[in-house]
């Protein structure tokens, strides 16, 4: 038996052959562990069903910040969806982003305002619709719900989801007593 320790204060107690999820090698026997890995929870009704991709986790994220801070429309057949970035960081990742779960989609960036940082994205194309369908982006702000998907994600797919949603309607108060909340319309 090989006891695991985490620098999140976790304990747990394994055999060799037991399978845990790697960070950057996936599934692997918790005997092949070294120190410095990083273990993720992998949520499924039965582990190892399925691996998961970097291109769901990115889906994941693109799904939270759409729909908080995005909209998508569906005129004529085709799905538009549009977003907008405050600075040149948020730019990046939300690009790095597209270009891993939706390299097909076409994209136009452009400026807001005088001083540049503040970007409006819009991305159309043939694979948007199936994505939009897949996460209920095209619910009207009232009507947006948690997507049903993430009810049997893996973790790092619903951290994704999120870690997008608060990046994008997030907030901490602080004070006397600290608050962390999501403002969202739905």
């Amino acid at each position: 038996v090989l006891r695991l320790h985490t620098t999140a204060g976790y304990t747990r107690d394994v055999t060799p052959d037991h399978l845990v999820y790697e960070h950057s090698r996936g599934f692997v026997e918790a005997g092949t562990l070294r120190p410095g890995d990083q273990l993720e929870w992998y949520r499924r009704d039965a582990y190892g069903e399925r691996e998961f991709d970097r291109g769901e986790v990115a889906q994941a994220a693109l799904a939270g910040w759409f729909q908080s801070d995005g909209r998508a429309v569906r005129q004529q057949g085709s799905v538009t969806v549009e977003a907008m970035t405050v600075n040149d960081e948020e730019r990046r990742w939300l690009g790095a982003a597209i270009d891993r779960a939706l390299p097909d989609v076409d994209r136009r960036e452009d400026p807001v305002g005088e001083h540049g940082g503040s970007r409006h994205l819009r991305l159309s194309g043939d694979s948007l619709g199936d994505f939009a369908d897949r996460w209920g982006l095209l619910a009207r702000r009232g009507e947006a719900e948690v997507p049903a998907t993430l009810f049997t994600a893996p973790l790092p797919v619903v951290a994704a989801y999120v870690r997008s949603v608060f990046q994008a309607e997030g907030y901490v108060r602080g004070g006397d007593s600290t608050m962390v909340g999501v403002e969202l319309v739905s």
